[in-house]
């Protein structure tokens, strides 16, 4: 299998499951509407296209090939920059399907930011151990 197939698979499955395991715990706390489905729904192509652009990113700016030290701030960075547009941009589709005026709270906007800040670390830690991995393994042979 080649490594580009290998990498959606991965991106569809992965964050497929991940919406799958929200909804689970959303359903078991509240009654599921289609509206709510199709918010949920919306997180698969929203987090797929975060991660495929901040994988764009790394491979222009070829952090694979800077120092861990160097590699660990910037990942941590981006994976709150990721979570903040994950977050706004389910925040504002919410806002759209359910027609709500609820305001902000900084409180649970930063709550939500950090929840999906490690949603993105976890993407980001996958991405670069198999990069690591699989060239360590070259490096062997």
């Amino acid at each position: 299998m080649s490594k580009q197939k290998l990498y959606w698979i991965c991106q569809i499955c992965g964050w497929f499951v991940y919406v799958l395991l929200n909804l689970l715990f959303f359903v078991l706390q509240t009654p599921l509407s289609f509206p709510d489905f199709l918010i949920y729904l919306s997180w698969i192509p929203s987090g797929i296209l975060i991660t495929h652009l901040f994988r764009t990113i790394v491979i222009k700016v070829k952090l694979m090939q800077v120092k861990l030290y160097f590699q660990i701030p910037i990942v941590i960075v981006g994976s709150f920059i990721n979570a903040g547009l994950f977050y706004f941009g389910q925040y504002f589709l919410e806002k759209v399907v359910h027609n709500s005026s609820n305001e902000l709270v900084f409180i649970e906007v930063i709550a939500n930011i950090i929840n999906y800040a490690f949603v993105f670390f976890f993407w980001s830690l996958s991405y670069f151990s198999y990069h690591f991995l699989l060239n360590f393994t070259q490096a062997e042979m």
